[in-house]
């Protein structure tokens, strides 16, 4: 891609997985990240160019309330940006990653797939006391794949 880089991924999520997203980390001097624009999109073919762009929601971190600007030390400079978008539910699914901008090749990606395995309708008996268990969280249990 001109001016910019494209990763793409074919992956196949599982029938029992909910809420599946795909968390991209984008790793750099903050210059650079600030130059970057960043396009994500669905298909259901495989090697297809994305046919829907889906909203993709940037993570700020590093910000602080007004509590913690007073006790805790100055933040340094961004050095990480954070992309995520909603993968659609079951089956398989083209991934598309679209990086914009002069500086596109100087960043460190990393990508991964994150959802929560729903809990099975049919439970298995165990004899005698398991001990202490945590509780389970209300999606399932959490689940992620490493893309890249």
């Amino acid at each position: 891609m001109e001016g910019g880089r494209r990763l793409q991924w074919f992956v196949g999520v599982p029938h029992r997985m909910e809420r599946a997203e795909l968390l991209v980390t984008l790793r750099g001097p903050e210059a650079v990240l600030d130059g970057l624009q960043f396009h994500a999109g669905t298909s259901r073919y495989r090697g297809d160019i994305s046919r829907d762009f889906s909203p993709v929601t940037r993570l700020f971190r590093g910000t602080r309330g007004h509590g913690g600007q007073r006790v805790l030390p100055p933040l340094g400079p961004r050095d990480r940006d954070d992309y995520v978008m909603a993968v659609p539910d079951g089956g398989y699914t083209g991934l598309t990653v679209e990086i914009i901008g002069p500086e596109a090749d100087a960043v460190t990606v990393e990508a991964w797939l994150t959802g929560y395995e729903a809990p099975d309708r049919q439970g298995t008996r165990i004899e005698g006391d398991p001990g202490p268990l945590l509780p389970m969280h209300p999606y399932g249990f959490p689940r992620c794949r490493r893309l890249l």
